[in-house]
């Protein structure tokens, strides 16, 4: 199967959500964090995060207290994870308490309660990442901005781990692969629409290479090196962790407008 054909093939497991749109968000559902017949515990995970519309100032891997991430609520069966994802980190990311609990909201009404009774992970601001995916000057071997670094808020059963899909399932990799390729059309030369293609078929490779458990690796190492370019840093890391959960299960979303201020 052809790059188009692949891409195409992964698009046509996506759904659209009006919800996202005005965050740049993207949702996926698996089984792979967890089986929810019953909804009760995740609503109740929700309801214990911070409500407001007041924005803060959250540590990034360098803080304790309400403020500071990774962040975990948990009740009975279910945990609400939220996270931040990409190559490099900012040490604070300013968070609107509210912003959270959409995102949570999302993922317990497409996954939770919708039709596959499952987990999965909704995130937001990743218009900045896929700009700097599609902009002409990048390279992806080259270190990624801070600002690039985009929320992640996951539902998913009681474990011990950090699950960080933002930076270790493969729909990531599959995702940024689409924001290539559909950029390609919009591209001026042919030296940029060849870059584009080679920069969307790398994610692609990547993408199948990834496992989103046991020894897992993140969607922007280069597939063809066979070994991680950049790593997940906050100005130094946010290492592969290892984990066994059961296998996954599909849908998604995307679109992209806003901005978060980081620091």
């Amino acid at each position: 199967m052809n790059l188009t054909s692949s891409l195409l093939a992964l698009a046509s497991q996506n759904f659209s959500s009006t919800s996202l749109q005005e965050i740049g968000g993207y949702s996926y559902c698996q089984e792979f964090y967890g089986l929810f017949p019953k909804s009760r515990d995740c609503v109740k995970a929700i309801g214990l995060l911070e409500k407001g519309t007041t924005e803060f100032s959250y540590a990034v891997h360098n803080g304790i207290g309400p403020h500071a991430l990774p962040l975990s609520k948990k009740y009975g069966t279910c945990m609400v994870q939220i996270d931040l994802a990409g190559p490099r980190l900012p040490r604070t990311y300013d968070i609107i308490p509210d912003d959270v609990r959409h995102l949570a909201d999302v993922v317990l009404n497409s996954c939770v309660t919708g039709p596959f009774e499952v987990g999965g992970f909704a995130t937001s601001d990743l218009q900045v990442m896929s700009g700097w995916i599609t902009a002409e000057e990048t390279k992806l071997d080259r270190p990624f901005p801070t600002s690039t670094a985009f929320l992640t808020v996951t539902l998913t059963s009681v474990v011990p781990e950090w699950l960080s899909p933002g930076n270790y399932d493969p729909m990531m990799a599959f995702h940024f692969s689409q924001v290539a390729h559909a950029a390609i059309e919009r591209a001026f030369t042919l030296r940029e629409r060849i870059d584009l293609r080679r920069r969307a078929e790398r994610l692609l490779r990547q993408g199948e290479r990834m496992q989103p458990r046991g020894n897992r690796v993140p969607w922007w190492e280069n597939p063809y090196l066979g070994a991680e370019v950049n790593g997940t840093n906050l100005e130094t890391g946010n290492g592969t962790i290892s984990i066994d959960l059961p296998e996954p299960l599909a849908s998604g979303t995307d679109t992209a407008t806003s901005k978060r201020r980081r620091t």
